[in-house]
């Protein structure tokens, strides 16, 4: 355990589409509701983001998380204990305290498929409109506004939103993997990154329990691909593929140093997460705090469609790329 990141803000970049809304759930419910800065939790309908958001606004985009955080004082900056979103590396400048990241990485051909079928299923996001009409060949060649261009190297390095991609943003990104962030964890591998977080932070594996979120909901997520559409995502991704290559050689390094236990505490915590996914009420109780999340999308969107620009812009959606 290192006691020192306990005293530290905890940050979670969040990378979109891998897994983040399942892991910040998790992580949050291991911190007071007074000291979670909160990023894209304005979008569910639980008793406790509803209590987050009447107490830090409900902010979603990664603009107004760092235009709040600059405004705030001292004093409410020193409170906050975790802060996540869909954030760039960077925003530990703004905070008084001693800062620590967080991050997950995604293969980036599974991450692009699974962010093109999320935004077209998601009404409330500013590109469903127009992505009904476009296949995922040109999602990929096209449009990289929406993010499917080496967008997790462009997020850890931290870099402006207009500079150009080059060699030297991969090593800046992988620069700042190393020095600033305690875990790097990959979507493929979520409970083993799980219990390195419990490890790191001194968190009891049996308080990250979770039920999976946004993820394997939708089989078009799974579709058989052909190889040029791959193709092209990698030659696109070329950046994303190296960073997530030395994401894995830094997990595996980082799983050897446990020792020999390791494997040990992941069958104990995936046998007590079987039992914990598989109980009734909290199956039942998931489903109806989905139908509620659903409802409430549908909502929103029927606001934009009535051109509701106001109550629209006040739930911050349309900028935000999922999670």
């Amino acid at each position: 355990m290192d006691y020192n990141n306990q005293e530290k803000t905890l940050i979670f970049l969040h990378n979109p589409r891998t897994g983040g809304t399942t892991l910040t759930t998790t992580i949050e419910r291991l911190f007071p509701i007074h000291a979670v800065f909160p990023g894209s939790l304005a979008t569910r309908l639980t008793r406790r983001s509803v209590r987050i958001r009447l107490l830090w606004g409900g902010l979603r985009t990664s603009q107004q998380i760092t235009d709040s955080l600059g405004q705030a004082s001292k004093k409410d900056k020193r409170k906050i204990m975790y802060l996540h979103g869909h954030l760039p590396f960077g925003v530990h400048a703004l905070l008084p305290k001693p800062c620590t990241y967080v991050t997950m990485l995604r293969d980036p051909v599974e991450r692009i498929i699974s962010l093109y079928h999320f935004l077209r299923r998601r009404p409330d996001m500013a590109w469903y409109d127009l992505l009904q009409d476009v296949n995922l060949r040109d999602f990929v060649a096209d449009m990289d506004a929406c993010g499917c261009n080496n967008n997790q190297v462009r997020r850890i390095s931290g870099i402006k939103p207009d500079e150009p991609l080059t060699a030297d943003t991969l090593e800046r990104a992988k620069e700042n993997l190393t020095e600033h962030f305690t875990v790097v964890g990959l979507t493929e591998r979520f409970n083993e990154t799980l219990l390195l977080l419990s490890q790191q932070f001194g968190w009891n594996w049996r308080d990250l329990l979770y039920f999976r979120r946004n993820a394997g909901k939708h089989a078009r997520d799974q579709e058989v691909v052909s190889l040029g559409v791959t193709d092209l995502i990698r030659q696109r991704n070329q950046l994303d593929l190296a960073l997530y290559q030395f994401a894995q050689q830094q997990f595996e390094q980082s799983v050897r140093e446990q020792g020999a236990s390791f494997q040990d505490r992941l069958i104990a915590f995936e046998k007590q997460l079987a039992l914990f996914q598989a109980r009734p009420p909290g199956r039942v109780w998931n489903q109806i705090k989905r139908l509620a999340i659903d409802l409430h999308i549908q909502a929103l969107f029927c606001v934009r469609r009535f051109g509701s620009a106001v109550t629209f812009r006040h739930y911050g959606f349309g900028k935000d790329l999922g999670s």
